[in-house]
């Protein structure tokens, strides 16, 4: 079927491939709720995010009991900077199913983004209760943790979440930013360099090493 194709396709990083089966999908059966939450979810991959909005209404205009359709609707409407209404998507994600560890780290990311750190940090620590082992979410930990300037603690985050996964550019910048805020340069430029050897093109980190190395 043309749906288990587009969730196959997509599996497999063939974006635009995947989009044209689930559209096909949908030619013969326009009431599915699983092909537009899989078309939402691909057209999110190609971030094309307000597009996905739609198709992941569709879905939940057809099945508004999925949990999952809900969360991925809020990860795309944060990327589109509607945080109150991504923040309503999650809470409506975590009334349907309370421990799902990314709609807890969504909420801590949107809850960054509207500079609520306290909230933020709450979020990522009820993540790390059903999941002490993601380090995306250790990492939002420390980005939260930095925010609220509690260096150390933030420091501790991000370096469990480089103990999980050490190839994650972001983190090491954004433990070079709370480095240098506890004045340990050589550490800070050692951890954008680790960033930029992993991700060449990291633009925060390139500024980050410009500046910092304009200041020692």
């Amino acid at each position: 079927m043309w749906r288990e194709e587009g969730y196959c396709l997509r599996s497999s990083g063939y974006f635009e491939e995947a989009l044209v089966a689930f559209d096909e999908s949908l030619k013969i059966d326009s009431s599915d709720a699983s092909t537009w939450f899989g078309r939402g979810n691909t057209l999110r991959s190609l971030r094309r995010y307000e597009e996905a909005v739609l198709s992941y209404d569709k879905a939940i205009g057809i099945s508004p009991e999925y949990a999952a359709t809900w969360g991925n609707r809020g990860h795309v409407l944060n990327e589109l900077g509607h945080y109150q209404e991504a923040l309503k998507s999650h809470y409506k994600a975590l009334a349907l199913e309370p421990d799902d560890i990314a709609v807890w780290g969504g909420l801590g990311n949107v809850f960054f983004n509207l500079n609520r750190n306290q909230d933020s940090l709450e979020s990522f620590e009820k993540a790390l209760e059903i999941d002490p082992d993601n380090s995306e979410i250790w990492n939002g930990k420390g980005m939260a943790l930095h925010q609220l300037c509690r260096y150390d603690e933030a420091m501790t985050s991000y370096n469990r979440s480089l103990d999980i996964n050490s190839s994650n550019a972001a983190t090491w910048n954004n433990r070079g930013i709370t480095l240098e805020k506890l004045g340990q340069y050589t550490e800070a430029l050692e951890s954008y360099e680790r960033a930029l050897s992993i991700e060449p093109t990291l633009t925060s980190a390139i500024n980050n090493k410009r500046s910092l190395l304009n200041k020692i």
